[in-house]
């Protein structure tokens, strides 16, 4: 490696070294919340199956420690959608936080903009995905009935997403921010 290759890979990585909280996060937390929302599904099948009726005689009513486990996993279960809310917000207001800390030029809102639009572009299928995930199986819908609120956001997961990129961006480039700062 020659000396001036070394250079440019410097260059290269101070470009884009500390480069959080940019409106590419929201593609992440897109994909992400559709992973986490599968994942409550999931859950929330595998615990119904394991409270049906034969299991509670079997399995979790012949100890005091069984009942007692149980009665704490169904507390667990009871705020999975909770959970879920809980991270979709943690994760956009963790962008927000971080886009408010980023020091960038202004002019780069139009990028922030494309993006956006990509963004929307990307997750409607991820919505669509999720909606017919559902609807493909008796046991999703009826683990679906359990999350209102995690179905509510994977159902207007574009909507969402695009109000999130723009709060980003004006986080972002709200203070206008000068290039002695860059």
């Amino acid at each position: 490696m020659e000396k001036g290759d070394n250079h440019k890979m410097t260059k290269l990585f101070k470009f884009k070294k500390n480069k959080k909280g940019s409106s590419l996060d929201s593609f992440f937390v897109a994909i992400s919340f559709f992973g986490v929302a599968i994942f409550l599904l999931i859950a929330n099948i595998v615990w119904s199956s394991l409270t049906t009726d034969d299991l509670n005689t079997e399995f979790w009513g012949k100890t005091d420690v069984g009942n007692s486990s149980k009665a704490n996993a169904q507390s667990a279960y009871d705020n999975l959608d909770n959970l879920g809310m809980i991270v979709y917000f943690a994760l956009h207001l963790g962008i927000l936080v971080t886009a408010f800390l980023l020091r960038t030029h202004p002019i780069v809102f139009v990028a922030a903009i494309l993006l956006t639009a990509i963004l929307a572009i990307v997750s409607a299928p991820l919505s669509n995905a999720y909606e017919t995930t559902i609807n493909s199986n008796t046991d999703f819908t009826a683990a679906h009935a359990d999350l209102p609120m995690v179905g509510f956001i994977m159902f207007n997961l574009p909507k969402f997403e695009i109000i999130w990129a723009f709060i980003t961006a004006i986080v972002m480039f709200g203070i206008a921010k000068g290039e002695s700062y860059i």
